[in-house]
């Protein structure tokens, strides 16, 4: 393998396009930056309420399952009183 003294001693020079440092200081200068229209601010905010919309009603789709599970378990007398002294 050679030593990276003796590869680095190979590059070539090559000359940067003309104009190229200007066009880039001008591009800088000029602050050209993307900018989000108003659009794209309401789109992702209607998006957002959707989803935290999505999300409450799934969480009260569960809870709703799981109060009618406990009323099943009720309604056939299956709850555990945890106490081995009561009688109905």
């Amino acid at each position: 393998m050679k030593d990276p003294s003796e590869i680095l001693q190979h590059i070539k020079k090559v000359d940067a396009p003309p104009f190229l440092l200007t066009r880039i200081q001008q591009k800088i200068k000029d602050g050209h930056h993307h900018q989000i229209g108003k659009l794209w601010y309401r789109t992702a905010f209607a998006t957002l309420i959707v989803l935290f919309c999505i999300n409450i009603y799934a969480i009260r789709g569960i809870y709703m399952e799981t109060s009618n599970e406990t009323s099943v378990f009720e309604d056939m007398q299956l709850t555990n009183y945890h106490n081995l002294y009561f009688h109905e």
